[in-house]
């Protein structure tokens, strides 16, 4: 008796183990919500000791064609990035954006002459706090943004920095040979459809004509 009984007591503590076990990371999911409405990306750090998650940076406005690109663009470049710089967190708390460096290989319009070397600001990346806790964001932009590489670039121009006009959407890399065009955005937009696989002379050649077009 005094068997079943040991028995019986030991499946009902491994029943409740089980139960904690799986409450504890419902319980850690609340209490990550809570931090990030509370205190943003630097409180939910502190809670998971390094947070991380994933934004969509699709625009739900979606462009055309290039005239549409150029019609809300203060600078348009050909540019090679040079690599990544810095990733900051926003004032609000809440979002994080990287740096990167490029350098000028052609101005096509705008306050950027060639070989001027700027900065480019992307949504997304990583920072580590002053209590060794991190906070990652990842976005599509900062994926498909790589150091060595050309790109046909659509810019915002900010006092010390440049935005892509219209996310993804405004950045058309080369092909690793050079001779094709590959659009960055999602492959269901409108600009990929129109421009993927384009032969990159006729592209630039594009680019150029509408430049000079009235905004």
């Amino acid at each position: 008796m005094l068997n079943v009984c040991s028995f019986l007591v030991t499946l009902a503590a491994l029943d409740l183990a089980i139960i904690v076990s799986a409450s504890q990371p419902s319980q850690q999911s609340e209490a990550i919500a809570h931090a990030l409405q509370s205190g943003g990306l630097r409180a939910a750090a502190r809670v998971a000791g390094h947070y991380e998650t994933y934004h969509t940076t699709q625009s739900e406005a979606l462009a055309d064609d290039l005239t549409e690109l150029q019609s809300i663009s203060d600078s348009i470049v050909v540019a090679r990035v040079k690599g990544r710089l810095s990733s900051a967190l926003s004032p609000s708390g809440d979002s994080i954006s990287t740096d990167y460096g490029l350098e000028v290989d052609e101005s096509i319009r705008g306050r950027l002459h060639a070989s001027a070397v700027f900065r480019l600001r992307l949504p997304g990346g990583a920072v580590v706090f002053e209590d060794g806790t991190t906070a990652t964001v990842r976005t599509d932009d900062l994926e498909r943004i790589v150091p060595g590489r050309r790109y046909v670039l659509f810019l915002k121009d900010l006092s010390d920095h440049e935005l892509l006009s219209l996310g993804l959407q405004s950045a058309f890399g080369f092909k690793a040979d050079e001779a094709t065009i590959d659009p960055l955005a999602a492959t269901d937009t409108p600009i990929v459809i129109r421009y993927r696989g384009s032969l990159s002379g006729m592209f630039l050649q594009s680019v150029r004509f509408i430049a000079n077009q009235k905004r």
